[in-house]
């Protein structure tokens, strides 16, 4: 149970720091479109 509960936990890490790498990057983009058209 307790090597279940650890996969699960790695998997849903890798999951979430996936998709916090992806909208930070989505963010910034952002941040440097307003930039350069201001």
């Amino acid at each position: 149970f307790i090597f279940v509960a650890q996969v699960i936990l790695s998997l849903s890490y890798e999951y979430t720091r996936r998709i916090a790498t992806t909208s930070v990057a989505q963010i910034v983009a952002i941040i440097l479109l307003l930039i350069f058209n201001a």
